[in-house]
């Protein structure tokens, strides 16, 4: 009974060796984490804005993601620069719609993305204006891809990169008088070589352009028409292809 009695006078010891907290201290220091964790979640946030704000409207920035879809042909495509994960499952799934209207088999293509950011880095050190120092890396990032993938064709979804893939005489700065020529001049320079002549690139309005307007899907259809013949000519064709120059109803 007696060693009964000291076990149990022992065991009540130990239960109670480690002082509780009062109520009011575990209150405080809940409160108080509580307080830290917003103060560091409203600091991330200003800092975020901050960057925001501090991008000029004027500034050369875009992220690219570019897909080697299969032998023939590669994509690349502009998305809204701070909005990447923005509607890109739907851009997926027009830019599939897309290629199944051309044509192009695309079964063996996982759609896993290589990205290019431009600037490279912030506050970056250039010899030159920044639009020669951004169309150098990125001629060189598609230098890479071409050397890796071999592609002979390249599709690229995109609002501003023209003056960076275009060679300098085929810049269209200054409109013609004549609207017909105009026109015509537009056309040929949304398909043009690239990489000493190595790969056809054909120029087309952006994926989230379409996706925010579909009326400009008609426009993006007809600037595709080059590309779609060469395809042809390399019989990548499927047997069921519509030869109508109309844009098909699947990529709308």
């Amino acid at each position: 009974m007696n060693q009964q009695g000291e076990n149990q006078q022992q065991t009540k010891g130990m239960l109670f060796e480690t002082p509780l907290q009062a109520p009011q201290k575990v209150a405080k220091e809940t409160f108080d984490n509580k307080s830290a964790i917003e103060d560091e979640m409203t600091n991330s946030r200003s800092g975020q804005e901050a960057s925001s704000a501090e991008i000029s409207p004027n500034e050369l920035r875009f992220n690219l993601r570019y897909y080697r879809i299969n032998q023939e042909l590669g994509v690349i495509s502009e998305i809204p620069y701070l909005q990447n994960n923005s509607h890109q499952k739907e851009a997926l799934t027009l830019l599939r719609a897309i290629l199944a209207t051309l044509g192009v088999d695309s079964s063996n293509c996982s759609f896993i993305s290589e990205n290019f950011y431009w600037p490279l880095a912030e506050n970056l050190s250039m010899k030159n204006d920044p639009k020669t120092e951004a169309s150098n890396a990125l001629q060189g990032f598609l230098k890479v891809r071409h050397v890796q993938d071999s592609f002979k064709n390249l599709l690229v979804f995109s609002n501003q990169l023209e003056e960076l893939l275009l060679p300098q005489e085929k810049s269209t700065s200054s409109p013609s008088k004549d609207v017909g020529k105009h026109s015509a001049a537009v056309e040929i320079i949304r398909d043009f070589e690239l990489l000493n002549e190595k790969v056809s690139c054909t120029l087309v309005i952006s994926l989230h352009s379409m996706l925010s307007m579909p009326l400009l899907k008609r426009e993006a259809w007809q600037q595709m028409q080059a590309l779609r013949q060469r395809i042809a000519v390399n019989h990548i064709f499927t047997d069921s292809l519509d030869t109508s120059d109309n844009p098909p109803q699947s990529i709308f």
